[in-house]
C-alpha cells in the first residue's frame, strides 16, 4: 500500500499535479480558477479515502458548485473518521484571473468590459461612467447582463406602440398638408399626438441608448449593424420635427416652403423608423 501511494504521488508530481507547499497551483484546464493544494499535507488519508471509503465523503450536486468566478469549497475530509483527517484541510477553488477587452490578464474582482463600446454606452456605462459613478450599476457583471436584457426587450414592445403613435400621426399630416380645410380642423389634434409621439419616442430610443453593454461588440455587418444605421437617421428626423412644426405654424417665410420642408423630413423619418423595426422583427 505504502509503496503503491509513494508511486502514485511521484507520478503526479512529474505531471504537474501537485505544486510545492505553500504555493498556488493554477489548473490549466480551467484558468478561471487557481487551486491551494494544501491538502496534500495528509496524502495517504486522501488515498485511503479514494480506495478504502470511497463513499464516506459524498461531493455536492455540481450545480451547487456556483457559477464561474465563484470561490467554491470541497467537502472537507476533517469532518470523516479517517486517520489523520483532522489535518487536512479542505480544497479550496479561488478566483484567479480574467481576461479584459485587450486580451490582458487582470484581477479577479475587476470589472472587465467589452471592447469597441459605443461612446453612449461608454458614458453611462464606462470604467468612470455616470452609472458607476452614481453607484447606481448591478453588482455584477450578471446583474447587468439581465438588466440589458430586460431593457431591450422593452424597448422591442415600446417600438411597436410608438410606430402605431407614429403611423397615425404621419396620416393625420400628410391629410392636413393636401387639403387646407382639414389642415384648420385637424391642426390641434395634430399638435398634441405629436407631443405625445415625440415623447413615445424618445422613451423608447432611452431604452437602448442607456442599457449597459453588451458581452461583446462585433466589427462585422449584421441586422444589429443596419438597426443601429437607421436609427441615426430617424433619431435626427424625430428631433427636428418638433421645430419644423412650430416653424410651419407660426414661422415667417413661404408657407409652402416650410410645409415641404416638414413634410418631406417626416417622411424620411418614418420610412427610416419603419425600417429599423422590420429589422427587428424580420432579420433576427
Amino acid at each position: 500500500m505504502r509503496r503503491l501511494l509513494l508511486l502514485a504521488v511521484t507520478l503526479a508530481a512529474t505531471t504537474g499535479a501537485i505544486a510545492a507547499p505553500d504555493t498556488t497551483l493554477v489548473v490549466p484546464s480551467s484558468p478561471a480558477f487557481a487551486v491551494e493544494p494544501s491538502v496534500l499535507d495528509s496524502a495517504e488519508v486522501g488515498f485511503r479515502q479514494m480506495t478504502e471509503a470511497p463513499d464516506v465523503l459524498a461531493l455536492p450536486d455540481p450545480s451547487a458548485l456556483g457559477r464561474m468566478g465563484d470561490a467554491v469549497t470541497l467537502p472537507s475530509l476533517a469532518d470523516t473518521d479517517l486517520p489523520g483527517a483532522s489535518d487536512v484541510r479542505p480544497v479550496v477553488f479561488e478566483p484567479a484571473t480574467q481576461v479584459d477587452a485587450d486580451g490582458e490578464l487582470a484581477p479577479a474582482d475587476s470589472l472587465v468590459l467589452p471592447a469597441r463600446m459605443p461612446f453612449y454606452t461608454r458614458m453611462f456605462w464606462g470604467r468612470h461612467g455616470l452609472i458607476r459613478t452614481l453607484g447606481l450599476a448591478p453588482s455584477s457583471r450578471r446583474g447587468e447582463l439581465e438588466l440589458r436584457r430586460s431593457m431591450l426587450t422593452w424597448h422591442q414592445r415600446m417600438g411597436l406602440v410608438t410606430w402605431a403613435a407614429f403611423t397615425g400621426q404621419f396620416v393625420m399630416g400628410e391629410i392636413m398638408a393636401a387639403d387646407p380645410q382639414k389642415r384648420a380642423d385637424l391642426g390641434e389634434l395634430h399638435g398634441a399626438t405629436g407631443y405625445t409621439t415625440f415623447a413615445l419616442y424618445m422613451g423608447t430610443a432611452s431604452l437602448s441608448l442607456g442599457a449597459p453593454p453588451g458581452r461583446r461588440y462585433s466589427t462585422r455587418f449584421s441586422s444589429t449593424k443596419l438597426h443601429k444605421y437607421l436609427a441615426v437617421i430617424h433619431f435626427t428626423g424625430m428631433a427636428a420635427t418638433p421645430f419644423l412644426g412650430a416653424w410651419v405654424a407660426e414661422g415667417s417665410g413661404n408657407y409652402d416652403t416650410r410645409l415641404n420642408t416638414h413634410q418631406w423630413v417626416t417622411r424620411v423619418t418614418y420610412a427610416a423608423y419603419s425600417a429599423a423595426l422590420a429589422t427587428m422583427y424580420l432579420l433576427r
